[in-house]
C-alpha cells in the first residue's frame, strides 16, 4: 500500500465537513457544498459549459454529491471525489445523456379523486 498523501488545507477541510455530515452534522453539510460552488463553477468554465448551462452543472453536481455522500472515505480527498462526480455534468446536455445510456421513461401515476 502507498503511504497517505497529506491534504491541502482547503482540501483538508472539505474532508472534514463531509466526514461531519455522514455523522449527521447538518451544519457542516451546507457549508460544505456552499464552499463547492465556487470549484464547480471554475472548472464548467474551464472546460468551456455554455454560460446559460454553469447554474444545471452546478446543481446536477451538487445533487450528485449529495446521492454519493455515503461513498466518501474521509481519508481520502474530497477534491478528487468531488472531480469525478462533476466532469460528466461538464459535457453538453447531448454528450452526458449518450456517455449516461438511454434512462427509462418515468411513469408518474395519478389517482383519481374518489367520491
Amino acid at each position: 500500500m502507498s503511504p497517505q498523501v497529506p491534504l491541502a488545507p482547503e482540501d483538508a477541510r472539505r474532508s472534514s465537513w463531509m466526514a461531519a455530515a455522514q455523522c449527521g452534522d447538518r451544519v457542516a453539510y451546507e457549508v460544505l457544498l456552499r464552499h463547492c460552488i465556487i470549484p464547480i463553477q471554475r472548472v464548467a468554465r474551464l472546460k468551456r459549459v455554455p454560460a446559460d448551462r454553469i447554474d444545471d452543472v452546478v446543481q446536477e453536481t451538487l445533487l450528485t454529491v449529495h446521492r454519493a455522500r455515503h461513498t466518501f472515505d474521509p481519508t481520502r480527498s474530497f477534491s478528487v471525489a468531488a472531480h469525478h462526480r462533476r466532469a460528466p455534468r461538464c459535457r453538453s446536455p447531448a454528450a452526458y445523456r449518450q456517455a449516461r445510456g438511454p434512462r427509462a421513461p418515468r411513469v408518474i401515476r395519478v389517482r383519481k379523486p374518489s367520491g
